[in-house]
């Protein structure tokens, strides 16, 4: 059976293999994106959500139809909690 002193040097020596196993495959891992980037023709701004790519349909955010104080709805999707049972359009903002 092996000894503490043993398994302790055994866990570093394998922690050690692991983080460099971890640093080759994000080497991997990046230079395979920077080939599919070139590929297509895909620039780092791309990839920020906000540059619009051809083809695709950037949503855009739904502009606030009803105020309570520092609660907001947009109108879309279920009423708010704070809304229920109130009369909304004496919350309308616009």
């Amino acid at each position: 059976m092996a000894t503490y002193k043993d398994l302790q040097s055994q866990i570093a020596h394998l922690q050690k293999e692991a983080q460099e196993a971890r640093e080759r495959e994000v080497g991997d891992a990046i230079a395979q994106i920077r080939s599919l980037m070139s590929e297509f023709g895909i620039k780092a701004e791309d990839l920020d959500g906000r540059a619009p790519i051809k083809g695709r349909k950037l949503q855009s955010k739904a502009r606030i139809k009803f105020r309570k104080g520092d609660k907001t709805w947009s109108g879309r999707g279920r009423q708010p909690l704070w809304l229920q049972g109130e009369d909304k359009e004496k919350y309308r903002v616009g």
